[in-house]
Parts: C-alpha cells; sequence; structure tokens
C-alpha cells in the first residue's frame, strides 16, 4: 500500500464524529472539574480511559458537507461560541469559569473550550455573560466621542462656509488611511459633516498562482463612519465615531480644513497644593469630571476600574537619554482610586490622563451598569460608554449626557477650591494606610455614609 493511501486509511481509524467527540469532552471535563465524587486517582482513571481512543492520533473532525451550509450546523454554533468568549482576557475568562464553579487554570483555549463544553451555544445568554465580565475599558461594543477644544467660540455659519467646498473631497491623514468628506449640512444654529475613514491593512503573501518564491499584497478595506459636529457658540468640536483611531484622523483633517489649531491650553486650572501635596492641572480636571458624574440626578458612579499616569512632557528635558523612566502606567482592580497605592500617585503631582469606572444608571425603575471611560490624550478628551446589558437607547443617553457634562467642563473649567482640599484631604489619609479601606467613599454622594457608601459602590 502506498505510503499516502497508508497514511489516509490510519487516519480514518480515528476520525470521530463532532457529537461524540463533544460528549466525550463533556464527560472529561465534569470529571476534572469535580463535578463525580471520585477520587483523584478514580477521576484520572477514567479521564484518560475516556480519552485514550480519542488522542492516540490527531483527531480530525469530520462531517459531510450540507448542501446549503459549508460548515455543520452545531459545529458552526459551537465556534461562533468559542470565538465570542475568546475576545475575554485570559483573567476575565479565569473569573468567569470560578464563577461558575467550574476550573478556572489553564490557557486561553482550555478555559474557552471548558466553559463553551459548560454554557453551550445560546447566544443570547453567552453574549450577557461577555458584557458582564468584559473589562470596562476593552469592549467593543460602545459609543464614542471625541471632543476637541479650539481656544474660540464656533460659528457654526462660519464654519460651513469654511468647509462648504471640500464635500465629496478627502484628506490622506495617514499610511494607505484617508478621511473623506461626504455631507455637511445645517441643524439650525449648529453644522455638521458626515464622513469614514477608509484605511486598509496591507500584507506580503505568497501568490497562490506563482512560482514558489513569488509574493504579493493581500489588502484589507476598513471604512469607519465618522459625524462631526459644530455646536453654534461652543468652542468645542465633537467627533463621533465607534473608534479612538477615526475620530482623531478625523478630528486633524476638519481642523487643518478650517484653518484651526487645538487650544494652547486644555484645561487652564490652578494647581492645589496642601503642605505636603499637590495635584497636577489635568488630574484635578479629571477628577472633578468624575466628581460631577457623582451628582448627576440619574447616575451612581460604582467601580472605578482602571487608571492611567503619564509622565509630565515638561520633565522630559530634566531626564538624560540613558536615564530609565516610565512613559505611563496603568492600575487595574476594583475601587482602584481608593487605594492607598493610587493617592501616592496622585498626592505627589502624577498625571491622572484616564479613568475607566462604571456607571449605575436607573431608567423606568430598573438599574443598568454600563462601563465608561474618560480619557486625556493628544489636546482631545475621549469619552466611551459601553452598552452593557442594556438597550442601546439607555447608553445613548448616558454616552450624551457625559459628553454634555465633559464639554461644559472643557468650556468653563472650574477648580471648587474647599472641595478639592477635602478630597486632597482624603487622599492624604488614605495613603498613609498599608491596606486599602474597608469602605471606597472617595465619590460618595454628599451626605452619603455607611451603609449608602456600600450600596453605592459594591452594586
Amino acid at each position: 500500500m502506498p505510503n499516502h493511501e497508508r497514511k489516509r486509511a490510519s487516519s480514518a481509524r480515528h476520525q470521530v464524529r463532532p457529537d461524540e467527540f463533544d460528549s466525550t469532552l463533556e464527560r472529561f471535563l465534569q470529571i476534572m472539574s469535580g463535578d463525580d465524587a471520585n477520587s483523584a486517582e478514580t477521576a484520572r482513571r477514567a479521564a484518560a480511559a475516556a480519552l485514550s481512543g480519542l488522542f492516540e492520533q490527531e483527531i480530525q473532525i469530520v462531517a459531510p458537507l450540507d448542501p446549503t451550509v459549508t460548515i455543520e450546523t452545531a459545529e458552526r454554533e459551537r465556534e461562533i461560541a468559542k470565538a465570542a468568549l475568546g475576545g475575554l482576557k485570559v483573567d476575565e475568562l479565569a473569573r468567569l469559569s470560578a464563577d461558575l464553579g467550574i476550573r478556572n487554570r489553564g490557557s486561553r483555549a482550555e478555559l474557552v473550550n471548558r466553559l463553551v463544553a459548560f454554557l453551550g451555544t445560546n447566544e443570547q445568554e453567552l453574549a450577557e455573560l461577555i458584557v458582564r465580565y468584559a473589562d470596562p475599558d476593552s469592549s467593543a461594543r460602545r459609543l464614542t466621542s471625541r471632543l476637541i477644544p479650539v481656544g474660540e467660540s464656533l460659528d457654526a455659519a462660519e464654519w460651513a462656509a469654511r468647509l462648504a467646498d471640500y464635500e465629496q473631497t478627502y484628506f490622506r491623514t495617514g499610511i494607505a488611511e484617508w478621511f473623506i468628506v461626504r455631507d455637511a449640512d445645517t441643524h439650525g444654529p449648529d453644522f455638521s459633516i458626515d464622513g469614514s475613514l477608509l484605511s486598509y491593512e496591507v500584507e506580503a503573501e505568497p501568490l497562490q498562482a506563482a512560482a514558489r518564491g513569488a509574493y504579493g499584497f493581500r489588502t484589507d478595506q476598513r471604512q469607519q463612519d465618522v459625524v462631526i459636529w459644530v455646536r453654534n457658540g461652543e468652542p468645542t468640536l465633537r467627533i463621533h465615531a465607534r473608534g479612538e483611531h477615526e475620530s482623531r484622523a478625523a478630528g486633524r483633517a476638519v481642523q487643518f480644513a478650517a484653518r484651526v489649531g487645538p487650544a494652547e491650553k486644555l484645561f487652564p486650572v490652578s494647581r492645589p497644593d496642601l503642605t505636603d501635596a499637590r495635584l497636577a492641572p489635568a488630574t484635578t480636571w479629571l477628577l472633578q469630571v468624575v466628581r460631577a458624574a457623582v451628582l448627576h440626578p440619574r447616575v451612581l458612579v460604582g467601580n472605578v476600574g482602571a487608571v492611567t499616569f503619564e509622565r509630565e512632557r515638561s520633565s522630559a528635558a530634566h531626564v538624560g537619554a540613558e536615564t530609565p523612566q516610565i512613559e505611563s502606567s496603568r492600575f487595574k482592580g476594583r475601587h482602584v482610586l481608593d487605594t492607598p497605592q493610587i493617592a501616592r500617585y496622585l498626592t505627589t503631582g502624577q498625571v491622572l490622563s484616564a479613568i475607566a469606572f462604571s456607571c449605575i444608571v436607573v431608567d423606568n425603575g430598573q438599574e443598568f451598569e454600563l462601563p465608561c471611560r474618560i480619557a486625556i490624550e493628544n489636546k482631545s478628551v475621549l469619552v466611551a460608554t459601553g452598552l452593557g446589558r442594556t438597550s442601546p437607547d439607555v447608553a445613548a443617553t448616558l454616552h450624551r449626557e457625559l459628553e454634555d457634562l465633559v464639554a461644559n467642563a472643557i468650556e468653563a473649567p472650574a477648580l471648587n477650591v474647599a472641595e478639592t482640599h477635602d478630597l486632597l484631604g482624603k487622599l492624604l489619609d488614605r495613603r498613609l494606610l498599608a491596606d486599602a479601606p474597608a469602605i471606597a467613599d472617595l465619590f460618595a454622594r454628599p451626605g452619603a455614609s455607611g451603609a449608602a457608601q456600600v450600596a453605592m459602590v459594591t452594586t
């Protein structure tokens, strides 16, 4: 028998149907997760016996092609479920597994396989779990706004005149990347531009139909919608896009077309000082934005899950080329702003550049928890709101309100001296603690104490 036929015959002896593989895998996972009341040795032998027939050689999952469906339905649904769960980080997969009471150690692939075997492939249930366990800063399903201060109150009619000649034109904003202006419209006193960012991902790969060693380009085109708003009398461009990059590129393009640069000083707030502590101006501004969100009548600020610090650019000149340095640092956890470590960062003048937190919104008597992020970057402010487990309408309403709150803080940044000194006092006390306090109360509502604070921050 020729070698290739012998190999095919050997392989065929170990081919298994998808349902056979699934049932064996499910049995194996039940044994290894301790669902059976067997001893460890009995469990090990049972698992080995259950899998020996499948894993003696490489497994090939074989199924006949359906005339109308390329991949067998159960196989496709299982792989889609695995791909969806694969969007979570390893620590998020492990936390989900632990909460479900199944084994939470192993590689990403092992965690995903175990979860799909345990949970099944119900799309709605999986989507709800993914949204619930995804880090607020990593959710792909979100609403994004970039606010760019331009240092002057905008006259929408003047902007419309400046940009009238740019409809149906494009601006090159990067390598293989263009911002396309499609339509420009007036909306009462306001003005908007509808456009899109067109970009290509290019990769060199072998040409299948050519001789060995010949290569060509594979190009993947992406086109992301962008809407730019000019609100009459407001000194801020508002850019709505799904992602951060396209909003940044669109902002550069429209500022170039309108011959308007970014504001020289983004947040003209003073630096509050106490005897042995200080807050950077950007830090003060960002903390006051979050404070304003706390005071929102329909919103409770829950877990502050991540903060990012950037080194002040002015200090770069004092650092030698051979000197080790940290440009930025990011901390993740639960209520990280209330920890002694972050209190020490804040009170020594480190620049707080981004904060990710959850907003608990009350809508028609129901509570919804939505992930939010506000970041200062490149003379602009990014506002991102995840859709969470609620309807897009609830998320869109919250996002608009947060966007307005940030725009107001850009237009008229104000320093509440008494409140800021009170915050500094809390941070000074907190940075001396050996461990985190029992209650996260840095952003408690005025008058809230004890159980009210606990209820707010642990929802």
